[in-house]
């Protein structure tokens, strides 16, 4: 049963980064072995970290009251989300959120080379991170496994 929920949570947690593959291969942006090996790092110390904090807090607080708030902070994200993205700004494009990659991710290709390199892939990865944080924390607290979730 471990390894069914360690697979369902890997499986809903790199959803986004499907998309953005997908993405990528459509506008014609090319990721290089170095730059997915990159990423692929970032986002497995990213779930690493917010899985320990999950477990830490997991430790002070019931499991139920953990669900709760972070059942509670996801809804609030997907709310912020959802407002964010109908609301139209005028920002200079060499300002990139980690939000706008996600919504965008052809913008992670800052120089419009084609190719993300070595900095844009660490952007790129610690944006898929940052996404999947507040899961890895309720995944842990759950009780998944940090260490075959994270491997």
């Amino acid at each position: 049963m471990q390894l069914l929920s360690v697979f369902l949570f890997s499986l809903s947690a790199n959803i986004d980064s499907f998309t953005v593959g997908l993405a990528y291969g459509m506008k014609g942006i090319k990721i290089d072995y170095r730059s997915n090996i990159l990423i692929a790092l970032i986002t497995s110390i990213g779930t690493f970290i917010s899985m320990g904090i999950g477990l830490f807090i997991k430790g002070f607080i019931s499991e139920q009251v953990v669900s709760v708030l972070g059942c509670t902070l996801l809804v609030i994200l997907g709310i912020c989300m959802i407002i964010n993205s109908f609301k139209t700004k005028k920002t200079n494009e060499e300002d990139v959120s980690y939000t706008d990659i996600l919504i965008k991710p052809h913008k992670a290709d800052k120089d419009k080379s084609g190719f993300i390199d070595i900095k844009e892939a660490i952007t790129l990865g610690l944006a898929l991170s940052l996404n999947n944080f507040g899961l890895g924390i309720g995944a842990s607290a759950s009780g998944i496994n940090i260490y075959l979730t994270t491997i």
